[in-house]
């Protein structure tokens, strides 16, 4: 073994001397069609959206080259996107309203924040309703190359409501009277208790579940800036996802805890806002809707997520995801479904955007449109 690694070592050497010798080493190999796809199609939505990129090739500045559009996306019309529907190993209707049994994306070219590539990005859109039980297989045909690209996933069933508030009637825009429970409102102005909690429930199919709890204001400006004098915005306020061994007992079953203190979630919303302008002819801002938005995902979304961390390693070579068919391109299909749930805020906890340490400075109306501000 020793004396083959020697032989094996001066053949290496001498083909680098000899190449040392020439001027057009080639070092880049002979292009293979592989390409980069992000499909986590969601039912619930009323558009799926699919982004696909060329992984390019070329003798200059990577960097420079991914910032050109042609280097990363394909032109208009030069791959055909389908889906398809399978019930126990038949074709049947992958569209929920009108039955048709192959679904056809559009491509369509949207600016993205700026980063490592360029922000103009074709992408493949579809407006039909979508299953959310049975295998879809996602076909992509290069039509230039006759390349064809395969995966296959099972459709998952959308989060269900465990009936505890927050996640209770009533529901947005009903308000509710002054006689109702003090549940029927969301209120998360206490900063010193005990933590607050929303229980859900895992969903069919679903390994990942994570929770969104969005706050809906709006801006208050001239009319001459908005038609109405109002522009409306939101703030995320997001849970790490938990996994299925995660669920915690409660009443005798098993339930996903997001617990989570008042102060936390008024922080969040400060350092969010601590990020955005005020738009011209800014007046002051309310919370006027309180969203809580389930997730669940597959076990492959999961394995996705763990591939994109970044590396803690010394080690900094990583293996690409991909679960399409004999890898033959890079990227994942999958599905990740959702349930919302909108709901009233309480006035104590509109006030208390006005006057709270972490939002009093970004002129908050109270429920009285007053502003009282920092102390």
């Amino acid at each position: 073994m020793r004396k083959a690694l020697k032989i094996a070592s001066i053949s290496l050497l001498g083909i680098l001397l000899f190449n040392s010798c020439k001027n057009d080493l080639k070092i880049i190999a002979p292009y293979k069609e592989i390409p980069q796809v992000h499909a986590i199609l969601t039912p619930q939505d009323p558009m799926q959206m699919i982004r696909i990129n060329k992984i390019f090739l070329g003798e200059g500045d990577a960097n420079l080259m991914a910032q050109e559009p042609d280097s990363i996306n394909y032109k208009s019309g030069e791959l055909t996107v389908m889906l398809e529907r399978f019930v126990n190993g038949s074709k049947v209707a992958a569209e929920l309203n009108t039955g048709k049994t192959e679904l056809y994306f559009r491509d369509s070219l949207i600016q993205t924040e700026p980063g490592a590539f360029s922000t103009t990005q074709r992408v493949y859109l579809c407006n039909d309703r979508l299953f959310s039980d049975g295998i879809y297989k996602l076909t992509i045909k290069n039509n230039h190359t006759n390349n064809v690209f395969t995966a296959t996933t099972t459709a998952i069933d959308s989060v269900r409501l465990t009936g505890f508030p927050p996640l209770a009637a009533p529901y947005y825009t009903f308000t509710p009277a002054l006689n109702e429970p003090a549940y029927s409102w969301i209120d998360y102005s206490n900063q010193t208790g005990s933590n607050y909690i929303v229980r859900s429930k895992p969903t069919s199919g679903g390994f990942l579940h994570d929770l969104t709890i969005r706050i809906h204001y709006f801006d208050s400006v001239l009319t001459s800036v908005a038609a109405d004098g109002k522009i409306y915005q939101s703030l995320d306020f997001i849970f790490p996802p938990q996994q299925l061994y995660e669920q915690i007992d409660f009443n005798n079953t098993k339930y996903f805890n997001f617990s989570f203190k008042g102060s936390a979630l008024f922080a969040e919303c400060g350092n969010l806002l601590s990020k955005r302008k005020y738009p011209s002819g800014f007046i002051g801002r309310k919370t006027y809707r309180v969203d809580f938005i389930l997730y669940s995902a597959t076990q492959d979304y999961y394995d996705y997520l763990q591939f994109s961390a970044p590396s803690i390693s010394f080690a900094q070579e990583k293996t690409l995801y991909s679960n399409f068919d004999n890898r033959a391109a890079i990227g994942i299909f999958t599905f990740r479904t959702r349930c919302a749930v909108k709901k009233v805020p309480a006035n104590v906890f509109v006030d208390e955007f006005s006057y709270n340490k972490y939002t009093c400075q970004y002129s908050f109306f109270t429920s009285n449109l007053s502003q009282i501000g920092c102390p």
